[in-house]
């Protein structure tokens, strides 16, 4: 019952921080809507999306939800080598920025609408408290707004995913 209360303490904290932006779908692609309305809807799907994906704990089906289809191929490619090898590929969630998750959240701070099917956001995720600032570069594709990549500073080095991701398939698709 305790953790119920707390999920249903996140859930609600999660739409609050983005109910103060009007629901707008998500259907057309930017040309048939404004660089403002589309932003407006990039903030809306961020907002769906973390709230679903913090609540998961399962940051492989997340990512199968809400990370671009080739974000998904790259990772499912580096998971299947690491398997093979007995290699840890994923030790961490990045939908809650840790291992572990205490009251996650996010706030969209700034959406960019870089051409009809690019944007890039930054996002603030909370975790135990502590926040981390995330860069998300989206991709439009099957009819929605999808994470491609994520960039954020770890210990004053900037972390690539899919840039890492790709580093880990070549270095070791040729092991045993």
């Amino acid at each position: 019952m305790k953790q119920f209360i707390i999920l249903a303490l996140v859930v609600a904290g999660l739409f609050i921080s983005c109910a103060s932006k009007e629901q707008r779908s998500a259907v057309e692609a930017v040309p048939a809507e404004g660089v403002e309305q589309t932003e407006q809807v990039i903030h809306d799907r961020l907002c769906a999306i973390y709230a679903d994906a913090q609540q998961r704990f399962n940051v492989v089906v997340a990512d199968s939800l809400y990370m671009s289809a080739d974000y998904n191929r790259l990772q499912n490619e580096a998971m299947a080598i690491g398997e093979r090898l007995n290699d840890l590929v994923i030790d961490s969630d990045h939908w809650v920025q840790g291992q572990d998750a205490k009251d996650p959240s996010v706030e969209v701070k700034t959406v960019t609408v870089d051409d009809a099917t690019h944007a890039t956001a930054k996002v603030v995720v909370t975790n135990f408290g502590k926040p981390t600032e995330v860069t998300l570069l989206l991709v439009y594709e099957r009819g929605d707004w999808y994470v491609d990549n994520m960039l954020q500073m770890w210990e004053d080095e900037l972390i690539d995913e899919k840039a890492w991701l790709q580093n880990y398939v070549s270095m070791n698709q040729n092991s045993k």
